[in-house]
C-alpha cells in the first residue's frame, strides 16, 4: 500500500446524523495536541495520511495540519513527534472482526490489545478518543474513507 490522505470517520452511536472524524483539538503545530472527535472538514484538520510501516498491514497515522502522530499512550491516544524509541506505539492495524455493515473495522494497536474508542460513545464535537480494550461496542468502529 502506498501512503494516502483518510478521515478516521466513527460509526453513529448517538443517533444523530452527524458524521465525526478523528481530528484535533487545535490547527496549529504543537504539542499539546490530543485527538478528539471533529466535524468532518473541521478547521483544526481532520486529515490524516496513512503511512505504510512495513509489509504485514501496519501503517502510521500522520495529522497533516500538525505533523504529529497518533500513538496508544497507556489508556489514551495521544498526538506526537514520530521517535524510533515509540515505534510500537505509533503502529496501528485494522482488526477485521466480520463487523456489519462492512466496511467498519476496529483500528488496534501493533499488540492488538487496545483499539481506537470514543469516550463513553458521546459523537460530539471535542470528544476525547481513547484507547481502550476491545469490546465490540460501536463507539470502536471506525472507517477510513479518502480525504
Amino acid at each position: 500500500m502506498t501512503d494516502r490522505r483518510v478521515h478516521i470517520v466513527a460509526y453513529e452511536t448517538s443517533g444523530a446524523p452527524t458524521e465525526m472524524v478523528v481530528g484535533a483539538t487545535e490547527y496549529t503545530v504543537h504539542l499539546d495536541q490530543r485527538p478528539v472527535l471533529r466535524a468532518k472538514n473541521h478547521r483544526a484538520g481532520t486529515v490524516f495520511v496513512m503511512e505504510d510501516a512495513h509489509d504485514d498491514g501496519a501503517y502510521y497515522f500522520r495529522h497533516e495540519a500538525s505533523g504529529l502522530y497518533l500513538v496508544h499512550w497507556r489508556l489514551q491516544l495521544a498526538m506526537i513527534n514520530k521517535r524510533g524509541d515509540a515505534r510500537d506505539l505509533l503502529l496501528f492495524q485494522c482488526k477485521m472482526d466480520g463487523l456489519d455493515p462492512a466496511p467498519w473495522v476496529a483500528i488496534n494497536n501493533n499488540d492488538k490489545k487496545q483499539v481506537i474508542d470514543i469516550d463513553h460513545g458521546v459523537m460530539e464535537d471535542g470528544r476525547q478518543i481513547l484507547s481502550f480494550p476491545w469490546n465490540g461496542g460501536k463507539n470502536q468502529w471506525w472507517r477510513l474513507e479518502d480525504a
